[in-house]
């Protein structure tokens, strides 16, 4: 029996190193290719470029570096705040559709919560996943489509070291830190009135997760954080009714404790990247320019100096001095050609907006079965409700058993009249990084390209921190964060 499991440890660890090395060889040629797979151009050639410039009714004679960014989701448009808030370049955002802010930043679950900021790549994924495989309405859905990208396995070869709670602990420390920056941030942009929270529609005061009994509440939830400085208190029974009086009052027996944690808020995605963009065009005329129904084709580089001048898109070729690729999940695919494997994987939530019944108080605060990880908050007029983490590659399709669950949870939460004929369900893939921390960096072997991406569920409250530090990174300075904590060369076979 002994000599047989002992054969048995010794073909799995040798179809184990098979599958790295050949996994390893793969990537390395692969990687060779596609960085030989590039555009050059003579002098005479980019000279020609700014004539074609005309077009796009840019300054062709710049006085300051020009910052290509692609990407006009959240996290492209607050890195172009802080570029031009530092009047030291001129940005130009291109943005492949109609509109900016069409895909992930279009109508997400709308919080913004520094609180919330755990890894969702943790010590309970195992469980998580197996949960998913035999349970078909459990909150994670994995589906055979994900392997159709051939990076989801540089993302889970990446994913599994960060799953150790040691690791766990380390990332939490760098989404809280960014997280932090970026609360202070949006409270700077409300008091001096760049952005009015009224017409974001912010008003949420914190964030309220219910559970059964006060015994469910563990330490991660509350002790942990009112340890890192946030207030909070735990409410039971009729003072958790009375605290958010929009609950309905007959889950009393259903929902006797509850974990209120201050000071996080809400607003409108949509509406917020648009007051930004309205903002930067008022106040930097001269120095910021949105390209929109332009997509990006190919790198453009030096014949001489080797070095990336220009993106060839749709519409024309554009010069530049600095390039940031800040396009969620299409990073991959804009990088894939200059030999990046981006371990990024999409990971589709789905959101429901309901007509808030107007005899019903207003929502004090964000409100979360801890248990099914279903969020509600209320902006305007409309409950926003998000949840639900399926794993089914770059697949838009909604699915309506998700957006039954949201109406499900809605009606169990909220009293009043729901009129859920009006109600509108969406879905966005979320753009995970292996270890769920976004990944800000230079891109080695580049001195003038970098990446803004990764941030999960937790774009919206992590992208004024995660533009600070590219803007440090680009401009050399070194500020609040470490780089170093969110390059991407932290991850293996990239």
């Amino acid at each position: 029996m002994f000599p047989n499991v002992k054969k048995l440890f010794k073909r799995t660890s040798l179809l184990i190193g098979g599958i790295w090395a050949s996994t390893w060889l793969y990537y390395t040629c692969q990687k060779q290719y596609h960085s030989q797979n590039k555009t050059y151009l003579n002098e005479q050639q980019i000279q020609e470029i700014q004539k074609s410039e005309a077009s796009f009714f840019l300054n062709s004679n710049p006085k300051k570096e020009r910052i290509i960014i692609i990407g006009s989701g959240v996290i492209g448009i607050t890195t172009a705040f802080y570029l031009l808030e530092s009047q030291k370049y001129d940005v130009v955002l291109l943005e492949k559709n109609r509109m900016i802010s069409q895909e992930t930043s279009y109508k997400n679950g709308c919080l913004f919560c520094p609180c919330l900021s755990e890894p969702w790549i943790n010590q309970y994924v195992p469980k998580y996943f197996m949960k998913a495989l035999f349970e078909k309405d459990f909150t994670i859905g994995i589906y055979g489509s994900m392997f159709h990208d051939l990076f989801t396995s540089i993302w889970i070869f990446n994913m599994l070291p960060n799953i150790l709670p040691s690791k766990v602990e380390i990332n939490r420390d760098k989404l809280q830190r960014m997280a932090k920056i970026s609360d202070e941030e949006l409270k700077r942009l409300f008091s001096t009135k760049i952005i009015d929270p009224n017409l974001v529609e912010s008003h949420i005061q914190g964030n309220l997760a219910l559970y059964e009994h006060k015994g469910q509440i563990g330490p991660g939830t509350f002790e942990n954080k009112i340890k890192k400085g946030y207030k909070g208190e735990i409410l039971e029974n009729e003072a958790l009714y009375e605290k958010e009086k929009c609950l309905k009052a007959s889950n009393i027996n259903k929902y006797k404790a509850g974990a209120l944690i201050y000071g996080d808020t809400n607003l409108n995605i949509y509406k917020f990247d648009h007051e930004i963009v309205d903002y930067l065009k008022k106040k930097y005329p001269e120095n910021f320019t949105v390209l929109t129904n332009t997509s990006h084709e190919n790198f453009l580089f030096s014949q001489s100096t080797q070095k990336i001048i220009g993106i060839k898109t749709n519409r024309g070729d554009l010069r530049g001095d600095h390039f940031i690729v800040a396009a969620g999940n299409h990073c991959k695919s804009v990088l894939k050609p200059l030999g990046f494997r981006i371990p990024i994987t999409p990971v589709k939530g789905h959101a429901l907006s309901v007509p808030v019944d107007p005899k019903n108080p207003l929502l004090t605060y964000n409100v979360t079965n801890d248990t099914t990880k279903i969020y509600m908050t209320q902006i305007a007029g409309i409950y926003r409700l998000s949840g639900a983490a399926d794993f089914q590659g770059m697949n838009y399709e909604i699915n309506e058993k998700r957006v039954n669950q949201l109406k499900m949870f809605l009606s169990d939460m909220i009293g009043g009249t729901l009129d859920f004929e009006k109600a509108e369900g969406w879905c966005c893939l979320r753009p995970v990084s292996s270890d769920d921390v976004p990944i800000v960096s230079k891109l080695k072997g580049y001195d003038n390209l970098y990446i803004n991406a990764g941030h999960g569920s937790k774009g919206l409250t992590l992208a004024l921190g995660s533009g600070i530090l590219l803007r440090d990174i680009i401009g050399g300075t070194t500020g609040k964060l470490n780089a170093k904590d969110y390059e991407l060369d932290r991850f293996y076979l990239i």
